[in-house]
This record gives C-alpha cells, sequence and structure tokens, in this order.
C-alpha cells in the first residue's frame, strides 16, 4: 500500500543544524515510523531566521538587513501590508510543521514573524530550537544568558508552548552537562557528531508526536 505525504515539514537554520548530516539523519529517523514525510530546508551559514526566510521569498535581494542585522522596514514581510506577505503566507500555509533555529530569539523580526505564521496558517506547528550560551567556561554566567533570553520567548509565547510550539531545549541539555561541554559541542562550538544526535533525536520526538496526532486524524 502506497503511503501518502503524512506530514510537510520546513527547517530553517544555519551550521548549527545543518553540521554532521542533520538533514539525513532526521529525514532517516522520519522513515521509521510508516509515514511519508517531506522535510525541505533553507539553510545558509550564519544566517538568523529573518534574513533565511527573507532571501527566500524576495526575489532578486540580497540587502535585506540594516546595520544592526533587522529587517530594513521596506522588506518586513511579516507586516500583512508589506508588498512580499503574500510570499510569506504561500510559504508557511505550505506546510504543517516548521523547524526554526534562530541565532536570537528575542530578536524583535523573529518573535513578529513566529507570530505571524500562527495567524496565517491555524493547524501549523513551530519547532524551536533552543540556543545555548556561549558562555560554556562559566556555569552562572551561562545559566543567566540561557534563562534571560527564555524569558522574554516565554512571554510571548506562553500559551502556546506545548500546543504548537514545542522547544527542542539543546542550550538546557548543555547547561545541565556543562562540566562536559565539549563532548556535544566543538571548539567553534558548533556541534560535534554527538550534539547534533542529541538534537535530532530531540527534534524527532516532537515530530513523531505530530505524527501521530495526523495518523489518528485520519
Amino acid at each position: 500500500m502506497m503511503l501518502i505525504t503524512i506530514l510537510k515539514v520546513l527547517l530553517i537554520g544555519n551550521s548549527l543544524t545543518y553540521y554532521n548530516n542533520f538533514y539525513q539523519q532526521i529525514t532517516d529517523k522520519c522513515c521509521d515510523v510508516n509515514a511519508k514525510v517531506q522535510i525541505d530546508t533553507m539553510f545558509m551559514p550564519g544566517a538568523n531566521i529573518p534574513q533565511l526566510i527573507g532571501l527566500n521569498i524576495i526575489p532578486n535581494e540580497q540587502n535585506i538587513l540594516d546595520s544592526n542585522w533587522n529587517l530594513k522596514p521596506q522588506f518586513r514581510y511579516y507586516n500583512t501590508s508589506n508588498l512580499f506577505h503574500i510570499n510569506f503566507k504561500k510559504l508557511i500555509l505550505n506546510y504543517d510543521a516548521i523547524y526554526l533555529q534562530p541565532n536570537n530569539w528575542t530578536n524583535k523580526d523573529c518573535i513578529e514573524i513566529i507570530k505571524c505564521m500562527l495567524k496565517i496558517n491555524p493547524k501549523l506547528k513551530i519547532i524551536i530550537y533552543q540556543h545555548f550560551s556561549l558562555a560554556v567556561w562559566d556555569k552562572e554566567i551561562y545559566e543567566y544568558e540561557l534563562q534571560s533570553s527564555y524569558k522574554v520567548f516565554i512571554k510571548e509565547f506562553k500559551k502556546h508552548i506545548d500546543k504548537r510550539i514545542f522547544i527542542v531545549d539543546f542550550g538546557e541539555f548543555i547547561k545541565t552537562n556543562i562540566n562536559t561541554w565539549d563532548r556535544y559541542l566543538d571548539r567553534d562550538l558548533h556541534p560535534t557528531k554527538l550534539g547534533t544526535s542529541i538534537m535530532v533525536e530531540k527534534l524527532f520526538e516532537f515530530l513523531k508526536k505530530i505524527i501521530n496526532e495526523r495518523k489518528n486524524s485520519y
């Protein structure tokens, strides 16, 4: 019996996500749940979510950020009055689940983009990678930086957490294992193979939950 596509997933991130063949690992895991999962990607080294999406929906335009790395006013595609909003809307309506790996999840553009995604597609599930603090050398500073950014995010999206928004808590994992952080991150603070496998497993648990919900709805 031919499987129908039960879940369409978009992965958006930079090298923290695509290192160590992340895409192939998550694809292989999805094959084990007896469901056809389509996984698309938007990957670019060093880019944050607003830029990554913008470069994919705004044709022939590369310079969309201002000097502070925020979207220029004319390229804020999450605004309904913006010329490029229709392209953003088409993108979001095309997926059942979107994984976001922001450099900074307290970024105003990033927060507005997530809010807009939730409005555009009422059935959309958003899975967000919890960035870790770079202060892996000091547990106290690490914990403070991690919690400070998390509080801002929770304040905005508390009612959606564990309902429509799921957190891949890699930052929390590193905090718990701060004394052996170099098992999971290399010297450039990119995931090691073990770090990537943990990220993949955490993402897969959420995808599996969404897949099972969709199976039960058929």
